[in-house]
């Protein structure tokens, strides 16, 4: 019994982490300063954000998160996929 209430305890903490994440990330266009359909790592940590969040972020690990990236990962719907179809 102390094991399932265990995994329940991990997997709610684990799901409101992520969910925090998600909640606290603004939109794509707000972050993407000079508004060229990408965020630098720059733009990321300038907009309040770790290092460490923007590599989860960057999924093809090219140092850039496209909207399609950003998307993925927050579920955001404010991103823009102007950048995807250029």
């Amino acid at each position: 019994m102390k094991e399932i209430t265990l995994s329940i305890a991990v997997a709610a903490i684990v799901t409101a982490s992520s969910s925090a994440f998600a909640q606290s990330v603004p939109d794509f266009k707000g972050i993407d300063v000079n508004a060229d359909g990408y965020l630098t790592v720059e733009e990321w940590k300038s907009s309040g954000h770790s290092e460490a969040d923007f590599a989860k972020l960057d999924a093809d690990n090219n140092q850039f998160v496209s909207s399609t990236e950003f998307l993925d990962a927050t579920g955001s719907t404010e991103a823009t996929k102007d950048s995807e179809s250029e």
